[in-house]
């Protein structure tokens, strides 16, 4: 059985547990309805938790969830925020392995865990800054079962190809969605599955901006409207919500790991666990989905228009 098999092709991404991170979100969750959240996440085989330690209280509350559900399977990818190291670290090698070590060992700490499943870099510039001095200590850590994965999250083609290229990276995070098909259509995420990484994708529903009104989207993104309104034309006519047409779209690629999603209430990782009991789409959808147009060039990176537009504030 190959670690792909292990884990749900559902993942939670839970910074939405520690921030105010979306389109639609007034407020951080309270204790009580984070927990509720993984609870429920985890009694129902979704396995595969995302953090970050810059996800405010995402990690420490991923912690006290599996304490106090007992969980024992729980597959947790956090990050090392390798970008806010100074530079005096990145110029001594053992100032960067013991930052690296000490970094872990914080997040560990607040995940009430002595390993993780993978330990990833939150961006791929890093990864391969100083010939890939950062992926060198994730092996060394790797190799005394402090990790079972490496790899870096991503968000371009280009640095995609890289970590093909570079036998140290074990996983790879990267945006996918329903109008963001550029992975798939370029061949890069049948490469890495026939490499065998671990392929984690995450955007499936662009950040929220798939789930509201037309009448809803912030300025900076309105040349995306006839696209997103593309994606609510079709899945009305699947007779399926549009939460259901972008998700289930993900779940039916087999190049995918697992598709991490975020959510905002107890109620949507609910009807999101129900989506993956409806399986694959048909295939006839499928083809529709694949002559959808994908989102403006200029506007493809989250990063592009994100700048303009605080998803914290809700």
């Amino acid at each position: 059985m190959t670690y792909k098999d292990k884990i749900h092709k559902l993942g939670l991404g839970t910074v939405q547990l520690g921030l105010a991170y979306s389109i639609k979100m007034p407020r951080p969750l309270t204790e009580n309805e984070a927990f509720n959240i993984l609870q429920y996440a985890l009694n129902n085989g979704v396995d595969l938790l995302d953090t970050a330690p810059v996800y405010g209280s995402s990690e420490r509350r991923i912690g006290e969830a599996i304490k106090k559900t007992g969980a024992q399977e729980v597959h947790v990818v956090t990050k090392l925020e390798a970008q806010e190291f100074p530079e005096e670290v990145w110029a001594d090698k053992v100032a960067l392995s013991r930052k690296v070590k000490e970094e872990f060992e914080r997040s560990c700490a607040r995940l009430k865990l002595e390993r993780v499943a993978a330990y990833i870099l939150h961006f791929a510039a890093q990864a391969f800054r100083n010939d890939g001095m950062v992926l060198d200590e994730l092996v060394k850590m790797k190799k005394v079962g402090s990790i079972e994965f490496t790899g870096t999250s991503l968000y371009t083609s280009e640095e995609l190809e890289r970590c093909l290229d570079d036998k140290r990276i074990d996983a790879i995070q990267a945006p996918f969605s329903i109008l963001d098909r550029r992975l798939l259509e370029s061949g890069l995420l049948g490469r890495a599955s026939k490499r065998g990484l671990i392929v984690l994708t995450r955007s499936t529903y662009l950040q929220g901006l798939l789930l509201v009104g037309l009448d809803e989207l912030p300025a900076c993104v309105k040349e995306a409207k006839q696209a997103i309104n593309n994606v609510h034309a079709l899945a009305r006519s699947c007779d399926m919500s549009t939460a259901e047409l972008c998700l289930r779209y993900a779940l039916s690629i087999n190049e995918i790991s697992s598709v991490v999603v975020g959510v905002v209430s107890l109620q949507q990782l609910k009807e999101a666990v129900k989506v993956v009991a409806l399986g694959p789409l048909e295939d006839a959808v499928l083809r529709k989905v694949e002559s959808l147009p994908q989102m403006p060039v200029d506007l493809i990176d989250v990063r592009s228009w994100s700048q303009n537009y605080d998803f914290r504030r809700g």
